[in-house]
């Protein structure tokens, strides 16, 4: 009789350890908040560059804060603001970050050459051409850059979390006769570096916002843009300048930096999936740009425009164009030595 009570009750045991296994919670996705925690529902803008969701690099934003969301049971939302969403102009971009007007944002360096003149090293025409070269300066130059933009009140979350743009190039309304010779050609550029080469190629360069940029090339108040072929395509310029000059001037830089107090405000999980999701998305950038840029060429041509290439003789003009520009850049302030010194340096010059 004992042995049977024994029997029964162990059944009974294990009856009610299989129910309550059976109604235990599935484990949570690795890396999100556990359930039932107290973590806040945080909401960041994300200011970009670029002017459509259609772009690729805006794809790989936009995956970015969906993986960010997904991880913190969409607890942690980012949203991602066009380059004309806000109204902040790309050379506001690092002090809205830094007064907290958005969260995070892409800084070009020859947006932020105002706060950060020496940025303008990534701007010297002939000088940086690769991407490869541009990380390698960025890393010998982060000793200047960071103390800045700590005093600025941003932060940089990974040492990687940069990218570079397409090459700058140049698409006219009407062909160019002699590249080594511009002839007055009115040139609508972004970064001074530029500018100089253009005019010591005897073109006359002005700046314009880019919104107003379409509507100069259609109606001949500009005869040219310096733009990289992507955002030749996104805005459109395709559709009144029909000739595209791959001269390669420098790609420039990208940093992704975010608010410091926003960011030390975040519980450490979120500080985790932000820097872990961002790395991954600058890989995702990195593979992807040279494909993106044979793929902007080929949609070039499929909407007629024609592409010209510097032959070496031309190239080698530019060059010797280009050269003075560097050395004059030196003068300007003694950190600029040292950041040129240090490039140099890096890329093996």
């Amino acid at each position: 009789m004992k042995r049977c009570r024994f029997v029964l009750g162990f059944a009974i045991v294990a009856l009610l350890g299989v129910v309550l296994l059976g109604c235990a919670p599935e484990a949570p996705t690795p890396g999100a908040p556990s359930p039932g925690s107290e973590l806040p529902t945080i909401h960041w803008t994300f200011q970009v560059v670029e002017f459509s969701h259609d772009d690729w690099t805006v794809t790989a934003n936009d995956n970015f804060s969906s993986k960010v969301a997904e991880r913190t049971g969409g607890k942690f939302s980012i949203r991602v603001a066009l380059g004309n969403e806000l109204g902040i102009q790309m050379d506001e971009f690092v002090n809205a970050l830094g007064e907290g007007a958005v969260e995070m944002a892409w800084i070009s360096s020859g947006s932020v050459e105002g706060a950060m003149p020496f940025e303008a090293i990534y701007s010297l025409p002939f000088l940086i051409r690769t991407d490869t070269d541009a990380i390698k300066v960025k890393h010998a130059t982060d000793f200047i850059r960071t103390p800045i933009l700590q005093k600025l009140g941003v932060t940089e979350i990974t040492p990687d979390i940069f990218s570079v743009f397409a090459p700058q190039e140049l698409g006219t309304r009407e062909p160019i006769a002699d590249l080594t010779d511009l002839d007055g050609l009115k040139i609508r550029v972004w970064r001074s570096s530029d500018a100089k080469l253009l005019e010591a190629l005897n073109a006359k360069p002005l700046y314009m916002p880019l919104g107003d940029v379409y509507m100069g090339l259609q109606h001949g108040a500009i005869d040219g843009v310096v733009t990289g072929c992507e955002c030749y395509l996104n805005t459109s310029f395709h559709e009144v300048a029909k000739y595209y000059y791959s001269i390669q001037l420098a790609p420039g830089l990208c940093l992704m930096p975010v608010n410091t107090e926003a960011y030390e405000a975040l519980p450490e999980e979120y500080r985790t999936i932000l820097r872990e999701e961002a790395t991954s998305m600058i890989q995702v950038i990195r593979e992807k740009r040279p494909l993106a840029l044979e793929d902007a060429y080929n949609r070039l041509i499929s909407h007629g425009v024609q592409i010209f290439y510097l032959t070496d003789e031309e190239a080698k003009v530019w060059q010797e164009k280009a050269r003075p520009i560097w050395e004059e850049w030196t003068k300007g302030d003694p950190q600029f030595q040292e950041v040129y010194d240090a490039a140099l340096e890096a890329i093996g010059l």
